[in-house]
Order: structure tokens, then sequence, then C-alpha cells
């Protein structure tokens, strides 16, 4: 009897070290594992005289909207990582604090406004060496139907072009998952804007 017991208490052990090694192999993941789900770079391919969408893998340490985040700082923010960054990185920035409304023309494609950054207006601000933000329209209050809105006007230098003045129209999203977070509804070089209304 007293054998059997201690069988079976010598049993017990083993069963709870295999346990306890197999939740540590589980739950310690090497190094390079844990890097790829923390940190997924991106990489493109500069595919200038190809038609084909170059490859992008999201990295997930860029700037994202925030409730925190003011509207005078999302303009900031997406000028300075075009400045800063590679430029397809700061696309990408441009791409997270866009409002829906700003997407549509791309139907929601980062590789599209990737590729729509070639455009001359608009690649002033993607080449961009300087800006000034020149004015700041007053805060209009959100109603039933859209959240706060406010305007900025801003003044590009950019190498190889004229210089163009930009009017930034931010809107507070309502809906989630980005509610409460300020985003780009518009961005019109002001010598343009007149054919909105033609």
């Amino acid at each position: 009897m007293r054998l059997s017991f201690s069988s079976a208490v010598c049993s017990l052990i083993l069963f709870f070290l295999a346990l306890s090694t197999a939740l540590l192999h589980y739950t310690t993941p090497s190094s390079t594992t844990t890097r790829r789900t923390r940190r997924r770079r991106i990489h493109f391919l500069e595919l200038q005289n190809s038609p084909a969408s170059p490859f992008i893998e999201y990295d997930d340490f860029l700037p994202n909207p925030n409730p925190s985040v003011e509207p005078l700082d999302v303009v900031r923010i997406c000028m300075d990582t075009l400045m800063s960054k590679d430029n397809n990185e700061g696309l990408e920035v441009c791409f997270n604090f866009s409002a829906d409304y700003l997407r549509a023309p791309f139907q929601g494609s980062l590789e599209k406004l990737i590729q729509h950054a070639n455009n001359p207006i608009f690649g002033s601000l993607v080449k961009c060496t300087h800006y000034e933000i020149v004015s700041i329209g007053p805060f209009i209050e959100g109603t039933p139907t859209r959240g706060a809105m406010q305007t900025f006007l801003m003044d590009v230098e950019s190498p190889g072009s004229e210089d163009r003045r930009y009017l930034w129209t931010l809107q507070k999203e309502r809906r989630p998952p980005r509610s409460d977070c300020w985003l780009v509804r518009e961005c019109l070089a002001v010598r343009y804007a007149f054919q909105l209304t033609e």
C-alpha cells in the first residue's frame, strides 16, 4: 500500500513538471517571433514605371487617430511625417488620419493613394520641404448630422514645383471605431478649389 501511494505521488509530481514545462514553452515565444508580432515594417517596391501596386506591410508604430489629438496636431503630424520619414510612410500616416469621405476616391485603398501621390498638385505636399500654417479657421460646432469641424490654411514649399496653398478641413468622427477622433475630410489646393463649384 505504501509503495502504491509513493508511486502515485511521484506520478503526480512528474505530471505537474511536464505541465509547467509545456506552459513555459507556450508563453515564452522566441524574440524573433515577438518582434514580428509587435512590429511589422513597411517594405515598398519602387515601381514608378510599372502599373502594378506597391507591396505594403502596415507599420503598427506609425501615428494613428486618437481622441486626445487636437485638429491642429493632426495637420502637423501629417506634414511632419511626410517631411521626416520615407514618403510612403508619411502617406500611410495621412491615410490613417483621413476620413472615409477623403478615402472614397481611392476606394479606401492606401495603395491607390500612394499611386495618386504622383499627381503634381498633391505631390507638392508629399515632397514638401517647408510648410507654414497661415490661418486657422473658427471652430464649428457639430450638428445632429455631422461632427465638429475646423479648417487650416497652409503654404507649402517643395523643390521643383511652385509654392502652393492648401485648405485643410478636419472633422470629428462620430462612428466607431474612430469615434471622437479628428480626421482630415478634405485637403484642397486653393488655386483649384473653384473647380468644385462648377
